[in-house]
């Protein structure tokens, strides 16, 4: 999926979060690129949340796996999304 609602398309945000290089880090255990959200936090491909709705968080964020098998997955793990420009949704939901 593109689009989380109709006329609300997702945007590319990899320049932008490739551009914080002052949150720069390196994933596990791919050595690849990332970026941390927030200063001293997760680090996520400079993809996330970019071009597609999809499960960013069950992919990226190490709380969204059952490690310790109690089968307790927090709900937002599950949601689907990706970053998108208000205004041209506001535009398109008029």
């Amino acid at each position: 999926m593109t689009a989380g609602k109709q006329g609300c398309p997702c945007t590319n945000e990899t320049a932008t979060l490739s551009s914080l290089t002052e949150r720069s880090c390196e994933l596990a255990p791919t050595g690849e690129s990332g970026v941390r959200l927030t200063l001293g936090g997760l680090c996520v491909p400079t993809s996330y949340g970019s071009s597609r709705c999809l499960q960013h968080d069950l992919h990226n964020d190490p709380t969204c796996t059952d490690y310790d098998g109690d089968g307790i997955i927090p709900p937002y793990c599950f949601r689907p999304f990706c970053f998108v420009d208000a205004g041209v949704c506001a535009r398109e939901s008029n």
